[in-house]
């Protein structure tokens, strides 16, 4: 191998060696319910982060910035209604996904139950 190689040069041994690693361990083929719980965990994180977000900078408007401070919990509180409205409508939109994600949280906790 060179010293300095190009970015062709490089990008041609890396893929050589993303097909090695796929002749390995084939990539599982994604499917659309996948696709569907990857953006419904997005739009539930989003809805966390707001939600943090939110709880902070009341806390922090609360100890030191006084009502000036209440414009911003506004602004993320509309954020966060916002990603609640999201989720809400990926849920009614997606009953399956929800169902699945349920059905696979409760066989979890049977799982972990004392017998």
């Amino acid at each position: 191998m060179p010293k300095y190689e190009s970015d062709a040069e490089r990008a041609a041994r890396v893929n050589a060696a993303r097909a090695r690693q796929d002749k390995l361990h084939p990539p599982t083929p994604a499917t659309a319910s996948d696709d569907l719980r990857t953006q419904r965990e997005f739009i539930a994180l989003s809805l966390g982060a707001a939600l943090t977000t939110s709880s902070e900078l009341a806390a922090r408007a609360n100890d030191q910035d006084g009502p000036a401070g209440w414009a911003r919990v506004r602004a993320a509180d509309a954020k966060t209604e916002l990603a609640r409205s999201a989720l809400l409508a990926f849920d009614t939109a997606h009953p399956e996904i929800v169902a699945a994600i349920r059905a696979e949280k409760a066989a979890t906790l049977k799982s972990h139950e004392w017998d």
